[in-house]
């Protein structure tokens, strides 16, 4: 399932209200973005129990934070404040708890008004990009920006553009959505 939900062509967010320990760790690093309530908590607490990550949780996080905060996290099991997730880069917003719903849906909101195709282009190239050489990843992207120059979405949004509209986005579709 966690990486189900890395390889979806749609976004996903992570709002994380409270404890996400362990397996809820790795869920949230398994997510594209990451919204934490000021009052969460999170880590990997795996070593207190003597478990290991076992659905990419090593694997995502020192892609994460290099392997100095890796294992720091892993080996201790500590769990970090909201701040302390954003201040090493695995939350991308902390937020009041009071307003914690309102900004999640508001995020969400904001990005499924965009072209889906498109967002899943970019969730692609940011993705293989992690995975490549630069020029591979540069050649890549070029191809397809290149076949997403033809889409009906990439139309839309030109034509909505000039003329200072909200394009109406073909998608990818209802099947994939």
């Amino acid at each position: 399932m966690f990486q189900q939900v890395a390889q979806s062509h749609l976004p996903v967010i992570a709002a994380v209200n409270g404890l996400a320990v362990a397996g809820g760790f790795e869920l949230m690093l398994a997510c594209d973005l990451v919204v934490a309530a000021s009052s969460a908590r999170a880590g990997c607490g795996h070593a207190r129990y003597g478990l290991l990550t076992g659905v990419g949780g090593a694997t995502r996080l020192v892609r994460a934070v290099g392997p100095t905060v890796a294992k720091y996290l892993a080996f201790t099991g500590d769990l970090l404040t909201a701040e302390a997730l954003a201040s090493y880069r695995l939350v991308n917003e902390v937020v009041s708890d009071e307003c914690f719903e309102q900004r999640v849906d508001e995020l969400s909101q904001r990005i499924a008004a965009s072209s889906s195709r498109g967002i899943a282009l970019m969730k692609q190239m940011i993705g293989d990009a992690q995975d490549q050489s630069l020029a591979a990843a540069l050649r890549m992207e070029y191809d397809l920006v290149g076949l997403h120059a033809a889409s009906p979405d990439v139309q839309a949004g030109i034509g909505a553009f000039r003329a200072r509209t909200t394009p109406d986005f073909v998608g990818l579709g209802r099947d994939h959505e």
